[in-house]
C-alpha cells in the first residue's frame, strides 16, 4: 500500500547529529512557503492494525519519501507508530517518525525522528512550531507526558496523594511518564530534574528565585508563558485540560540547567477574552514566579513584546494566518478526511466548518491585540524608561511631519538611549537589526537604513495592512544572549514603550529635486520647459513591488499604482513618470515638466497622492 498526500505539518522535535549527506537540508525539510508532499510505503495488514490500535505505541516498519520539487528523496528502514494524548485517531492518526528505530544512529538530515501532525483537532488546519536551536549535544531531552487529572509541578511530603510521583525521588515513577526520554535512553539521569521540580514546592522564598535561576532560565519561562496565554492555547503548560502539556524538557549536557521547549499549537485561538493570568495560579512554579515582583514585571513585559510581534489588525499575524490560507486552503479542500476536536471528542470536519473556522481565526487576532493591551494596563504594567520614544516621534523622513505612515516610505523615530553607536545599513537589503536595534511596526520587522542614540529612520514594511486603524510602533534594543535562547530572539531584549501613528496607503513628502542630468536644482535652479526629477517619499502602491527593503528594480520598473498630482507655484506640472527610482530602496522619481509663467525665485512644490498633499518643497527658479 502506497500511503499519498498531505497527511499534516511536519513539526521538528529536536535537530542534533551530523547533517545528512545529500544536497537538500533542514531548512528545505522545514520551508514552509509551499506545501511539502511525503509518502510512506508501508504493508496493508500493518496500515489497518495501526489504525485499528491507534492507541497503542506499536511500531512498524516503512520506506519514507520526500517528494521535494519533484526529487523523490527516500528513507529505508523506517519506523512509524501513532501518536498523541487526545488528538489520537484512527481516522487521520498523528505519526511519529524514527529515522533511527530499525537501524541504531541512522539520521535524516541530521534528524532521528520527527512527527507528521494530522492536525485533527483544529477545524481552521492551522499549526505553529517553535525550533530552538540549543548549541548543545548529548543532554537529556524528555518530552512531558500529561498523567492523571492534572499535575501541576506539586511535591507533597507524603505519598497519601493520586499522583505518587509528587512525593518520589524514584526515576521509575518519573519515567516513561511524565518524563519521556528521548535523547540518552538508556542512559539519561533524571536526579537534577526531579531535584529542580522537588524545589519548586520545597524552596523557602529566601531561596527559591536563587536556586532556581541556576537550574532554568526565568526570562525565558514567563517569555514562554507569555506566547501560549496570547494564542490562547488551552492545551499548554498552564493548560486548561489535561494539566501541563504539549513541551519539551532539556537538560544541557554535564549541568543541572534546563529549558522548556514548547510545541503543537493546535489547540490556539479558543477565547479571545482568556485573562493574561488564567490558571497561573495553579501551577506552582508560575505561581511563585509571579510572586517575585522582578519576574511578574518580566511577565507583563513579555506579554507586551508578543502582542507587539503579533500586531492587531491588518498586522503580522493576521498576515501570517493569511499567506498560511492561500498556500494550503486548495490542499484541505481536497483532503476528504478532515477532523476537528469538540469538547474533547474527535470528529468529521468539513469545508464549510473549515473556511469559518478561519474566519474566527482572524477575528480573534484582531480582537485579542485591544484585549491583552487593555489587560496589561489595569495589570499596571510600567515600561522601561532606558530606552523613550517621544510624543508624536514618528514623522515622514522626507518632511519630519506628523501624519499616517505608508507601506514602502520612510519613517523617522525620535527619543532617546537607543543606541550607543551612529550607524547606516552597510548593505542592501537594509537589515532588520542595526546597532543592536529593532524596529517592529505593527508586528512587522522593519528593515533599518540608520540608527543614533536618539534617532532610527526604517522603511516601513510592505505588508503592513493599511485601514483607518493605528500602527504600534515598538523599538526593541537587544541585550546580553541568555543561556538557551539565540542571539537577537525578542526574548533577550530590553522592551521601549510604544507609540501609535495613523495608517493610510500614502504619505506624501519630497526629499530634494533634481535636474535630469543629477545636479539638484539648488545649483542649476529649474526653468520652463526643464524635466525635473523628484525624490519623494510615501506615493502608495506599486507594480513590481520589490521586497521590504530591497532595491527597487530597474526591469520592470516598479510604477505607481495611481499618477500623483504635481503643482509648482501653484501651476500644474506634466507628470512624465512616476514611481520608485530604480537602485534605490524606498524612494519614489517622479519626472515632470516645469511649467511657464513661473517668477524667478522659488517656487512652492507640491505632490499630491491619494487626496494627501505634500508639505512644500521650496523650488529654484530661474
Amino acid at each position: 500500500m502506497r500511503l499519498t498526500g498531505l497527511i499534516g505539518t511536519v513539526v521538528a522535535m529536536l535537530a542534533l547529529g551530523a547533517p545528512y549527506a545529500a544536497a537538500q537540508t533542514q531548512d528545505d525539510f522545514f520551508d514552509d512557503s509551499f506545501v511539502h508532499e511525503f509518502r510512506i510505503d508501508i504493508r496493508n495488514s500493518d496500515w489497518d492494525q495501526l489504525r485499528k490500535d491507534f492507541l497503542d505505541n506499536t511500531y512498524y516498519p516503512v520506506i519514507f519519501h520526500w517528494i521535494y520539487k519533484g526529487k523523490d528523496i527516500v528513507i529505508n528502514d523506517v519506523g512509524i507508530r501513532s501518536r498523541g494524548h487526545g488528538s489520537r485517531s484512527p481516522i487521520k492518526p498523528n505519526l511519529r517518525v524514527d529515522v533511527n528505530r530499525y537501524v541504531p544512529g541512522q539520521k535524516f538530515l541530521g534528524l532521528g525522528s520527527f512527527v507528521l501532525k494530522a492536525n485533527n483537532q483544529d477545524p481552521s488546519m492551522r499549526t505553529e512550531y517553535t525550533q530552538r536551536y540549543l548549541n548543545d549535544t548529548n543532554g537529556d531531552l524528555y518530552e512531558w507526558k500529561p498523567i492523571g487529572d492534572g499535575y501541576h509541578f506539586e511535591w507533597t511530603p507524603t505519598c497519601t496523594v493520586k499522583i505518587p510521583l509528587a512525593c518520589s525521588t524514584d526515576p521509575a515513577k518519573w519515567a516513561p511518564a511524565p518524563l519521556n526520554p528521548e535523547e540518552n535512553k538508556s542512559t539519561f539521569d533524571l536526579a537534577p530534574t526531579i531535584g529542580m521540580i522537588r524545589g519548586f514546592t520545597q524552596l523557602a522564598d529566601a531561596d527559591f528565585e536563587k536556586t532556581v535561576s541556576t537550574q532554568m532560565d526565568f526570562k525565558l519561562w514567563v517569555f514562554h508563558n507569555a506566547i501560549e496565554n496570547y494564542v490562547a492555547d488551552y492545551d499548554a503548560i498552564l493548560g486548561d485540560v489535561f494539566g501541563m502539556n504539549n513541551f519539551w524538557l532539556y537538560r544541557y549536557a554535564g549541568t543541572n540547567f534546563h529549558q522548556f521547549l514548547l510545541w503543537d499549537k493546535d489547540s490556539s485561538y479558543d477565547w479571545i477574552s482568556r485573562p493574561i493570568f488564567e490558571k497561573a495560579d495553579q501551577n506552582v512554579l508560575m505561581r511563585r514566579t509571579l510572586a517575585l515582583p522582578n519576574r511578574r514585571a518580566e511577565y507583563l513585559e513579555s506579554q507586551h513584546k508578543v502582542a507587539t510581534l503579533a500586531g492587531g489588525a491588518g498586522g503580522w499575524l493576521e498576515w501570517e494566518i493569511k499567506r498560511e490560507y492561500d498556500l494550503a486552503a486548495a490542499s484541505i479542500r481536497e483532503d476528504t478526511n478532515k477532523q476537528y476536536g469538540d469538547a474533547g471528542v474527535t470528529k468529521n470536519s468539513s469545508n464549510e466548518l473549515f473556511e469559518a473556522t478561519v474566519l474566527k481565526d482572524f477575528k480573534f487576532v484582531q480582537d485579542r491585540y485591544p484585549f491583552v493591551r487593555q489587560e496589561l494596563a489595569t495589570a499596571g504594567i510600567q515600561y522601561p524608561t532606558s530606552i523613550t520614544l517621544s510624543t508624536g516621534g514618528a514623522v515622514n523622513a522626507a518632511t519630519n511631519a506628523l501624519g499616517p505612515i505608508a507601506p514602502g516610505s520612510y519613517v523617522s523615530l525620535y527619543g532617546s538611549g537607543f543606541t550607543s553607536s551612529t550607524l547606516s545599513a552597510p548593505s542592501t537589503p537594509f537589515p532588520a537589526t542595526l546597532g543592536g536595534v529593532s524596529v517592529f511596526v505593527n508586528g512587522f520587522a522593519a528593515p533599518i537604513q540608520f540608527v543614533s542614540p536618539n534617532q532610527v529612520n526604517i522603511v516601513v514594511p510592505w505588508e503592513l495592512g493599511m485601514g483607518n486603524g493605528s500602527a504600534p510602533f515598538t523599538v526593541m534594543v537587544n541585550g546580553p544572549t541568555a543561556k538557551g535562547t539565540r542571539a537577537g530572539s525578542p526574548v533577550n531584549g530590553t522592551f521601549s514603550n510604544s507609540i501609535t501613528s495613523a495608517v493610510g496607503p500614502y504619505s506624501p513628502g519630497v526629499f530634494n529635486v533634481a535636474q535630469a542630468d543629477g545636479t539638484l536644482v539648488i545649483y542649476k535652479p529649474a526653468k520652463a520647459g526643464d524635466t525635473i526629477v523628484i525624490f519623494a517619499n510615501g506615493l502608495g502602491p506599486v507594480t513590481n513591488q520589490p521586497a521590504s527593503g530591497a532595491v527597487s528594480p530597474s526591469e520592470p520598473l516598479a510604477r505607481g499604482q495611481q499618477r500623483p498630482v504635481v503643482t509648482i507655484g501653484g501651476l500644474p506640472a506634466r507628470v512624465e513618470f512616476a514611481g520608485l527610482a530604480p537602485t534605490y530602496v524606498g524612494a519614489y522619481q517622479v519626472n515632470v515638466v516645469v511649467p511657464s509663467g513661473l517668477s524667478s525665485g522659488s517656487a512652492a512644490l507640491v505632490i499630491t497622492a491619494g487626496g494627501i498633499s505634500s508639505p512644500a518643497f521650496s523650488l529654484a527658479i530661474q
